[in-house]
């Protein structure tokens, strides 16, 4: 079972070394990635997604007028 395997990477120009070294710094870059992820995710503030504008858009209009404005306003990429 190995040996069509073993043709394919050959074929490729791949050697068994190549493929584990890839595999490893595979895995290096995603442990190490997640790492720093999670430790710049702990350190931020716990407000820092918090805006202090009002986020209610149109929240006193009739609500088909308000999702119809949200919609639009979405639509067309402004704030």
């Amino acid at each position: 079972m190995i040996t069509w395997l073993t043709d394919i990477l050959l074929a490729f120009g791949l050697t068994w070394s190549l493929v584990l070294w890839g595999l490893v710094s595979f895995l290096g870059m995603f442990i190490g990635s997640t790492a720093v992820m999670a430790f710049l995710l702990v350190k931020l503030p716990a407000t820092y997604f918090c805006d202090a504008s009002r986020r209610d858009f149109w929240g006193d209009q009739h609500p088909v007028l308000r999702w119809t404005g949200l919609f639009l306003k979405n639509r067309l990429g402004l704030c």
